[in-house]
This record gives structure tokens, sequence and C-alpha cells, in this order.
């Protein structure tokens, strides 16, 4: 009874046409990202503060029953997101919340997204788990813009500062396609995020997920155990 005693959301649609609108396409939503101008960090700031400034609320709480909630999961999928699989804590805890989920969800399909998937996390992952790996979301060191966010001395206005904006929001538009297409795709429905929020080992991922989410009006369940 996990997820039953958890606060359910859903993202409510907006009929306003001057408001961000909700769950859209992958194609749809890579077009409107798109047309943003996002040449500055200043750039971003403004996106972000309209995405959420223009939305009425910010969730609302489902109004079906809950039947009818796990009717919609059970024909879709959940998918479990984090940096890598190995054998670590992370690994065995994702195979506990799985083993979980299946039990209540039998008849929903079952994703992990990982950066990579190391060869000794291979006997961890169910055979009923359908497994997707996407280099640009691995973690910390493995990260590509790692060293440029944390190793780089970022002056306001320096060329490594302007540079930097360019190269990241590429790569969130990059990860949003992506991951977007493979949701929309396998029809999932509840994103498992494990660490993503938490830790900073991939900042594109995670304003990514952000937009994914709201923008395609998907459940989160957010699990953070290291900060």
């Amino acid at each position: 009874m996990l997820i039953k005693s958890l606060n359910l959301y859903i993202r409510q649609d907006l009929p306003n046409t001057n408001r961000m609108s909700y769950n859209k396409s992958i194609e749809n939503i890579l077009n409107t990202l798109k047309s943003k101008t996002i040449n500055t960090w200043f750039d971003l700031g403004l996106f972000l503060d309209k995405l959420r400034e223009t939305r009425e609320i910010p969730s609302k709480t489902i109004d079906e029953s809950y039947k009818k909630f796990e009717l919609n999961i059970n024909s879709g999928g959940i998918a479990f997101i984090t940096f890598h699989l190995s054998v670590d804590g992370v690994t065995f805890e994702i195979g506990k919340y799985t083993s979980i989920l299946r039990e209540k969800y039998k008849n929903a399909s079952f994703h992990y997204i990982s950066g990579i998937f190391k060869p000794e996390a291979e006997k961890l992952v169910p055979e009923y788990v359908n497994k997707f790996e996407v280099p640009e979301i691995q973690g910390f060191d493995d990260w590509k813009l790692y060293k440029d966010f944390y190793f780089t001395h970022l002056e306001r206005g320096s060329k490594e500062y302007n540079s930097l904006i360019i190269a990241f929001w590429k790569e969130v538009l990059n990860i949003v396609e992506v991951l977007g297409t493979y949701i929309e795709k396998n029809n999932i429905q509840v994103l498992y995020l494990v660490n993503i929020c938490s830790n900073p080992g991939n900042v594109s991922l995670s304003l990514a997920l952000v937009l994914i989410s709201e923008l395609m009006g998907l459940s989160v369940l957010n699990n953070n155990h290291d900060f």
C-alpha cells in the first residue's frame, strides 16, 4: 500500500493561451523549448520564472478515485532514474522499491533509466525490468559538464561563464528529447527519481526532468537519501 499512503498529484491543463500548456507531446514540448532564446543565465532565469508564475496553481490533487488512478498506472509504466547502476546502496534500494511497487501494480511496465549499467549490476536488475542507458545522464566525474561547473573559475561576463550556459541549455534540450521520447513511447506515468535532485551530479538532468515532468504532466516520486 506504499502509493496509497502518499499524496498524489497531477498537473493541471491551463486553457489560457498566455499560460504554459501541460500534458503536451514531446514533439510539441521540444518545439516550445527550442523557440526560447536562452543565450545567458539571465535568459534562463526569466524562462524558469515564467514557467513557475504562469501556472494557475503549481499542481492539483487527483479528483478521481484511487482505483481509477491505479488503473491508469497499470496501463502504463513506472520509471526509476538515477546516475548509474552498480553494486551499491542506490541499486539495492531501487530493487526494493521495484519489488514493492510491482506487488501493487502487477500490470504496469517497469523501467530502469541510467547513465550506465555497470556489468556487476546485471544480476541485480530483475528480468521483467526494461533497461534504457543514456550516457548523458551519468553523474559527477562522468558528467560532461561537471568540471565546467565545479572546477572552473566562473567570473560573471567571462568567456567560460558565457559559454557554459550555451553548452548547458543544449545538453538540457538533448536530455529532454531522449528521455521524453522514451517516456512517451512507453506510456510511463510515474517517474521515480533517486538522488537526482539532491546531489549536484548532473544539473542538466535535474533541469531536464523538471521540464519533462511539468510539461508532460507526470507524477514524480522524488527519493533522496544522499545529500
